[in-house]
């Protein structure tokens, strides 16, 4: 098992859908199907009941899907600990979130940020729920924060 299957089932699961799960990770369509099922192989239970274009998690998956993204966000915070020992946590960064998130909890949260990230330029985007989608799916910021958005 490897982070890069992992990454490709939490992307799959929150989009339900593995060309989109291939865009926001820049690879294609199958090479997303070839790390799922390697990971499904790997683990001898598959993750995704698919039917069509619907991907749906199946029990197993949805056991798995917390620990996935624990793994992913350990890495993250390990990366952001050894930056912010070595002080090169620097950039810019671009948030995408609803109205409500943006004006009433967003606030108090940039000062903190700040606190801890003094060097980076932080960008808030605000829209609703299915702008927030489409800004994270066209690259237009590497995070958001939306309601569930229906299909």
């Amino acid at each position: 098992m490897n982070i890069e299957q992992f990454e490709a089932f939490v992307y799959v699961s929150m989009t339900e859908n593995f060309s989109k799960a291939g865009e926001i990770l820049y690879i294609s369509q199958p090479s997303v199907s070839a790390r799922i099922k390697t990971l499904e192989n790997e683990i001898g239970y598959p993750l995704f009941n698919r039917n069509g274009k619907n991907v749906k998690l199946t029990k197993e998956g949805e056991k798995l899907l917390p620990y996935a993204k624990n793994i992913l966000q350990n890495i993250q915070e390990g990366i952001l600990a050894m930056q912010r020992t070595n002080s090169k946590t620097e950039g810019e960064l671009s948030i995408a979130t609803v109205l409500t998130v943006g004006n009433y909890m967003f606030p108090s949260l940039i000062n903190a940020f700040y606190q801890l990230y003094p060097n980076i330029k932080l960008v808030v985007q605000t829209g609703h729920s299915p702008n927030v989608l489409d800004m994270v799916l066209n690259h237009k910021a590497p995070l958001g924060i939306c309601r569930s958005v229906g299909k």
